[in-house]
């Protein structure tokens, strides 16, 4: 028979998906947030490769990143399209400043 302490303990248990999981993990190699200073939402987390363009519940939603490898460019236009703004960063933290709320492509380029 299940007792309260075991009930409780088990609703407090989530399953996290693979990409939050790596992020909290420190698996990532550069993981968006929603808000300034690494807080709010996960909204990405990549370990490289390949163009990414933001979903539609995180396009022009990224405020920060931690990058903890590698370099990368973000794009405020999807398909990293170069007619727009960009800027490229390596391992730190990161606040947006000029493309805050803007981002909607990104790719790992070292």
């Amino acid at each position: 028979m299940l007792n309260t302490k075991q009930l409780d303990a088990t609703l407090a248990v989530n399953e996290l998906d693979n990409q939050t999981a790596a992020a909290i993990q420190g698996g990532a190699a550069m993981t968006l947030y929603r808000h300034a200073n690494l807080t709010g939402d996960i909204l990405a987390a990549f370990d490289g490769g390949g163009v990414r363009t933001m979903s539609s519940n995180a396009d022009n939603q990224a405020s920060s990143v931690r990058i903890t490898e590698g370099k990368w460019k973000f794009y405020d236009l999807p398909y990293w399209v170069p007619l727009g703004q960009s800027v490229e960063l390596g391992v730190g933290v990161w606040n947006f400043v000029g493309l805050n709320d803007k981002i909607s492509s990104l790719r790992r380029i070292g």
